[in-house]
């Protein structure tokens, strides 16, 4: 959702965002305590190139990565290790991502071109600073001043109490601009987030195994009826069962298929087979020196 600082003030998310952001402390509160105003420029240029050069590395990392993935790919299905399925359902995820990639890593050379025009929009920015240098409170037209508008993300985790929300603010001239989080807030973060996981992780496992229960208790029912004579609990038991074998099935197919892809795997089946296979002709060889054997006697 994308609305206007006046738009969002209409609906009370103005205050509420800003004075949230003011705790950080917000982007503006930093740059009006900053003595060198050219310290704010420095800021601000280093975040660009930052928030270009990380993603692009990354980006360049995992071509490389896919190039050495495809090559194996192709070795493994020459050499006949790999199904033509498999093979072809892999190029195809393979071929996508590197399109993908190519296009991310086309538009952040793009956005490195840009940097110095957008130098003089941080130099604009800077000015604005400047002429609020000093201030009591936060104002309506200072705040229309600084922000271009406020992205209201839709809301995640329902209505439990992990629900969030994410609130961008773009600031007119440098756009989302998040101020860099000290190493102890980072791990702070990750700490908070960590417990979270494992919170919804206890949860998930709860409502599984009362599930398993439920399910389990009703099946005991039902095979309990069937024994008893009850020709519909005996027709819906043998359903069950029958569903129980196909997911079997299932899931030693899809574990089959997951091990014939790793070449490792693959190759130490190969080598299973041909020492079996060679077992095999020895023990037929034996048989029939003793079929001649006994034929001579």
């Amino acid at each position: 959702m994308h609305c206007s600082f006046s738009f969002a003030k209409k609906y009370g998310v103005d205050f509420a965002v800003v004075r949230d952001r003011e705790k950080s402390p917000p982007v503006y509160t930093v740059f009006f305590k900053a003595k060198d105003t050219d310290a704010v420029t420095r800021i601000l240029q280093d975040y660009s190139v930052k928030q270009i050069k990380k993603p692009s590395l990354e980006a360049k990392r995992r071509m490389m990565d896919l190039d050495n993935l495809i090559k194996g790919l192709y070795e493994n299905f020459t050499l006949g290790r790999l199904p033509e399925r498999q093979f072809n359902r892999l190029m195809t995820e393979y071929d996508t991502e590197q399109s993908n990639l190519e296009q991310r890593i086309s538009e952040l050379e793009t956005a490195t071109e840009r940097i110095s025009t957008k130098a003089v929009q941080i130099d604009k920015f800077v000015r604005l600073v400047k002429k609020y240098r000093d201030f009591a409170e936060l104002t309506t037209p200072m705040l229309n001043d600084f922000i271009e508008k406020v992205v209201i993300h839709e809301a995640e985790g329902g209505r439990t109490k992990d629900r969030t929300q994410q609130v961008d603010i773009y600031f007119n001239f440098i756009g989302n601009f998040v101020l860099p989080l000290s190493e102890d807030e980072v791990e702070a973060l990750q700490s908070e987030e960590a417990r979270r996981a494992e919170e919804i992780a206890e949860r998930k496992r709860k409502s599984s195994k009362k599930s398993t229960q439920k399910r389990n208790q009703k099946r005991a029912e039902i095979k309990a009826k069937a024994e008893a004579g009850d020709s519909e609990a005996m027709a819906e038991y043998k359903a069950i069962l029958e569903k129980g074998r196909q997911n079997n099935r299932k899931r030693a197919e899809k574990m089959r298929e997951l091990r014939m892809s790793d070449p490792e795997y693959r190759a130490k089946m190969e080598e299973k087979e041909r020492l079996a296979l060679e077992r095999e002709k020895k023990r037929q060889e034996r048989a029939t020196k003793k079929k001649k054997i006994a034929l001579a006697e």
